[in-house]
């Protein structure tokens, strides 16, 4: 079944009105305009929704809003072309540039849904939601592009997604907080994962390394576009640049270090490098254990 957009918003009423989907066996019987009872209980039944209230039980067990829940079973039963995923998986910037190339008339529906849903939503502050919904899509991406394993590749992704939404967590701590722009869905050559934007004009970008590794194993791999980006940033007025290093380890504890140039510099001088020259370091691997007394417990991470 392709995915309609007005029997998707009546799928959403439907469940998060806690309705019995039953057959009303009656058209005039609307769920949303332009969408009858009938065709959304069929279309929820289509994806292996029964009942409205373990449905809502299951989206909050997972985090998700209702809407999300029903597109993530939704793109489980009606897997979406490779080409779909693999840009969806780069990168918004990629993806919708593939949107504007044309699809067919089942992805656009999708496409739509995704738009109005999760997307258009992303650039306000409280967006976990919506984040957690992508990176629920990326793990259907069944193609192997590499070389490890796809249990192996979702722990890499949960261990990142984890620092990042730490990170985002502890700058909505600062009173002075705007706005919080995903950089790393939007665009994955930005050289940073976050931009943060507050109210007296100062932005700063944040690159997140996390580790679940003891302290003594922990390794984060800067890449010289990111070193640059850091490098020429930090020369901008009302502009920063901030490393974070979550480390994650259930030996060491849960902590953060916040780092800039300065600091990784006086830890590993050998990082210096012309920024414009064209002969550089690709990337260098920096032990978390170099900086080991910036860590610091900034709140319950287990929270």
């Amino acid at each position: 079944m392709n995915l309609s957009p007005s029997i998707f918003a009546g799928a959403i009423n439907l469940i998060a009105g806690s309705k019995d989907l039953k057959m009303r066996n009656n058209s005039n019987y609307k769920a949303a305009p332009f969408a009858s009872i009938d065709k959304c209980v069929a279309f929820l039944k289509s994806i292996d929704i029964h009942e409205s209230e373990i449905a809502k039980k299951e989206s909050e067990k997972n985090g998700l809003a209702i809407s999300h829940y029903i597109l993530l079973k939704y793109l489980t039963k009606n897997p979406m072309s490779d080409n779909w995923h693999l840009t969806f998986n780069t990168s918004l910037k990629s993806f919708n540039n593939y949107i504007n190339d044309g699809m067919n008339y089942r992805e656009a529906g999708v496409n739509q849904v995704l738009q109005n849903y999760v997307i258009n939503n992303l650039n306000q502050l409280d967006n976990e939601k919506e984040r957690e919904c992508i990176e629920e899509i990326k793990k259907l991406y069944s193609l192997n592009i590499y070389a490890d394993s796809k249990a192996s590749r979702d722990k890499k992704l949960d261990i990142g997604n984890k620092g990042e939404k730490l990170s985002r967590k502890y700058e909505k701590l600062n009173s002075n907080i705007l706005k919080i722009e995903d950089t790393s869905l939007e665009n994955d050559g930005a050289g940073y994962d976050l931009m943060c934007k507050y109210a007296n004009g100062l932005e700063k970008a944040i690159e997140v390394k996390t580790s679940s590794l003891p302290m003594k194993d922990a390794i984060a791999s800067i890449s010289f576009w990111q070193w640059r980006k850091a490098n020429l940033m930090k020369n901008i007025e009302y502009k920063e640049f901030e490393f974070h290093f979550w480390l994650l380890s259930e030996e060491d504890g849960f902590m953060l270090a916040i780092l800039n140039c300065e600091d990784m510099l006086h830890a590993v001088p050998e990082i210096k490098v012309d920024i414009e020259s064209k002969a550089h370091w690709d990337k260098f691997n920096i032990p978390f254990l170099n900086f080991e007394d910036k860590f610091f417990s900034p709140f319950n991470l287990k929270d």
